[in-house]
């Protein structure tokens, strides 16, 4: 029988990029959040893969901390140096400037070439790809094969609204327009939903020595999961799309985010995080639901390793 293998991949989209302050001093993302999951997975002896954005290690704290997890087993992969919104709308010499600057700075933290990567919001494209093989780049998980991804683009959409009003001001991150500057509808919809291997398309495999290795966000009949989706899916539905998700699969893997294990007193100090998603969900309540996860695919025999770890 094939081992079952299962991934956390922790996309670290930290306070101050949310804000628009990064790299923040002191920022609940590095000093806060990562060590409450680290303490779940320590007592399972599961490492997880941390995707970081660039400008936050321009930080040296942030820069300590990131360096710190690496030399405790961790893999440390790319999310772009500014996580741009439109990440796959922006010119191929952009591209690679944001994955390449990044690149450096993960280097510099951990002496390791990171070897992986995730576009923010999922928003990629085959200029992506085409740059990451360039850069050396093994693997990339930003393809996101369900609809459901409207859901969450809708929710920015609200979100922006929500701020313009409270706030009389846009967002500093990113404009109306950008949510929905993509490359990528055609995926959502045709896109492939298990592991494959490419050169320059999300649609089309290579067999070349050197092609990509792509991870897709676990999905069963174009019902996409990951951790938001239990706090904010009714629970029966979450815990349906996740059992579907897991069952006769031989790969799987819980994409995390830093508001999945945030509390509103974590924020309380901090200007402008009142509209933050997810931080009105008790904070216990949101830790014992990710434990449980972590249970339930042990329980169906599955292996952790980090993404670095099957390339």
């Amino acid at each position: 029988m094939r081992n079952k293998i299962a991934c956390i991949s922790l996309n670290l989209d930290s306070i101050g990029h949310a804000i628009g302050k990064s790299p923040l001093e002191n920022d609940p993302t590095f000093n806060i959040v990562f060590d409450r999951i680290e303490k779940i997975l320590d007592r399972y002896n599961i490492k997880l893969s941390v995707f970081v954005i660039g400008k936050d290690l321009e930080n040296d704290k942030n820069l300590k901390k990131v360096s710190s997890w690496s030399s405790r087993g961790h893999e440390i992969g790319n999310h772009t140096y500014s996580h741009a919104l439109n990440f796959s709308s922006l010119s191929y010499k952009e591209i690679h400037n944001e994955i390449k600057k990044t690149d450096e700075l993960i280097l510099k933290a951990t002496n390791k070439k990171p070897t992986g990567f995730i576009a923010p919001g999922w928003n990629s494209s085959n200029k992506v790809l085409l740059a990451l093989k360039d850069l050396g780049y093994k693997y990339d998980h930003s393809l996101f094969s369900s609809p459901i991804l409207f859901l969450g683009l809708f929710k920015l959409f609200y979100n922006f609204i929500k701020v313009l009003i409270v706030e009389k001001k846009q967002p500093k991150t990113y404009t109306i327009f950008e949510i929905f500057q993509r490359r990528d509808y055609l995926h959502m919809f045709f896109g492939k939903s298990k592991p494959f291997k490419t050169s320059n398309s999300y649609f089309f495999t290579s067999k070349e020595k050197d092609a990509l290795r792509v991870y897709p966000i676990p999905s069963k009949f174009k019902l996409a999961y990951w951790l938001t989706m239990d706090f904010v899916l009714p629970k029966k539905i979450s815990d349906l799309i996740f059992k579907i998700n897991i069952k006769r699969k031989n790969f799987f893997y819980i994409l995390i985010h830093p508001a999945d294990f945030i509390s509103e007193e974590d924020l309380r100090h901090i200007e402008g995080t009142h509209s933050f998603e997810r931080i009105s969900v008790d904070l216990d309540y949101k830790l014992n639901v990710f434990e449980d996860r972590i249970k339930q695919l042990l329980e169906n025999n599955f292996i952790f390793k980090t993404f670095d770890q099957l390339t």
